[in-house]
């Protein structure tokens, strides 16, 4: 199986962002083999060693061996992109990437504010590449909070500024706004969160 691994840009310090590609897979059961081949092979890439990766019971990943990286991981249907973010106490990152699809349109209420998609249309956004941005912007915030209410909706537009590559996202319940990244590139959008210290996000307000 050729992997195609590249290490991106990152607006992080110290932090390190690898996009692992590959041909689609076929089946389910293929891709699931893909996404575990990719995903070890990014690390690797990394960390410049092997490295194996473990799951909170809430499934958020962790590197037992290298607890001085916090972790994230995004799969699309031709890639794997990783965040590394160094660490000397507990911290929560998250990152999404996200192909172009149509399925955006059918699923809008389910994490779409109204006024956001107007606001970023505003931007100059185009409509696909808007709803992609608060896709894998929401995504990417909810995988670093893991809100109780299981919902994207919990994550609101603040601003975004498309020439930086940046946007913030409000998060009610704790009255936290978060700052992300994120890179257009050939067929992928990607967005990552700026670090957030364990210790913000506990205890969480119940839904």
């Amino acid at each position: 199986m050729a992997l195609e691994l590249q290490q991106l840009p990152c607006a992080l310090e110290g932090a390190r962002l690898v996009l692992c590609r590959f041909a689609p897979a076929a089946d389910r059961r293929e891709r699931r083999a893909l996404e575990q081949e990719a995903t070890q092979a990014a690390l690797h890439y990394a960390l410049g060693k092997a490295s194996s990766l473990a799951h909170h019971p809430h499934g958020a990943p962790y590197l037992p061996e290298e607890p001085g990286w916090a972790v994230s991981l995004s799969h699309s249907a031709s890639a794997v992109a990783l965040l590394l973010a160094p660490q000397e106490s507990p911290l929560h990152i998250g990152i999404d990437i996200e192909e172009e699809r149509a399925e955006l349109e059918r699923v809008l209420p389910r994490f779409v504010h109204e006024p956001e998609l107007v606001q970023l249309e505003a931007e100059g956004l185009p409509r696909a590449t808007a709803l992609g941005l608060l896709w894998t912007a929401k995504e990417a915030a909810y995988k670093a909070v893991n809100p109780p209410s299981g919902s994207l909706l919990s994550f609101v537009l603040e601003r975004c500024d498309p020439a930086e590559g940046l946007l913030s996202l409000r998060y009610p319940p704790l009255e936290l706004e978060l700052e992300l990244h994120y890179l257009e590139l050939k067929g992928y959008l990607i967005s990552y969160t700026e670090p957030i210290p364990a210790a913000l996000l506990s205890p969480q307000p119940q839904r």
